[in-house]
């Protein structure tokens, strides 16, 4: 029904839902990093560092849907067995267990390539107090009395 399963307190299933609300943004920036890589295959302009980045966010959220996975798939602490329903099969559900966890640890490596990759091709930003440099030479027109202008960068052939 649209109320969720009323025997569940307060008609929903937490885990379900914030299993599906990080499985809806980790595939938003899984398509955004796929889109980056279009943008490159097809124009030819360079989105690494964006691709990295949602990869990286991708990655690190299908690790947190694993961890809720194996919140439902992992007996409890001090848990007596069968701790789930009887329709499951206890071995398998171990089994199901130590996947997600294997999961999460992989998904966390394959972050850490993204961030590698991301430290590589992302440019730095300035974090010095120094100054940005005098403009030499005027690009025309103005905008609310500033000159623009940009540095010579003029070359003869």
């Amino acid at each position: 029904s649209v109320d969720g399963n009323k025997n569940v307190y307060p008609f929903h299933n937490g885990r379900a839902c914030a299993a599906d609300i990080v499985e809806a943004i980790s595939s938003f920036a899984a398509l955004v990093g796929g889109l980056e890589g279009a943008a490159f295959d097809c124009y030819g302009n360079d989105q690494a560092c964006g691709q990295a980045i949602s990869k990286t966010v991708a990655c690190l959220l299908i690790g947190v849907g694993d961890v809720i996975a194996a919140a439902d798939d992992c007996e409890p602490p001090g848990g007596n067995p069968p701790y789930i329903n009887v329709e499951h099969d206890i071995p398998v559900q171990g089994f199901f267990c130590w996947s997600d966890i294997f999961q999460v640890a992989t998904m966390a490596i394959q972050a850490s390539e993204f961030v590698e990759v991301a430290l590589s091709t992302c440019a730095p930003t300035p974090t010095g107090g120094s100054a940005a440099p005098t403009p030499t030479r005027s690009l025309g027109g103005a905008f609310l009395g500033a000159t623009l202008s940009a540095p010579d960068n003029s070359t003869s052939l």
